[in-house]
């Protein structure tokens, strides 16, 4: 994940003060995961609930 966490900050400009985590398939994402071809990835930013 720390590949594709570097590569989305420097391909998309707003994305490098902006904290987010990375969900691959509906799950969050380990740091030693690995994505496939066909797996969904989601930037998911901080949430507050109430």
């Amino acid at each position: 994940m720390a590949e594709l966490d570097a590569h989305l900050r420097e391909t998309f400009a707003a994305l490098v003060q902006q904290p987010f985590r990375i969900a691959v398939n509906q799950r969050y994402a380990s740091a030693d995961e690995r994505v496939g071809d066909d797996d969904e990835i989601a930037l998911i930013p901080p949430v507050s609930g109430g």
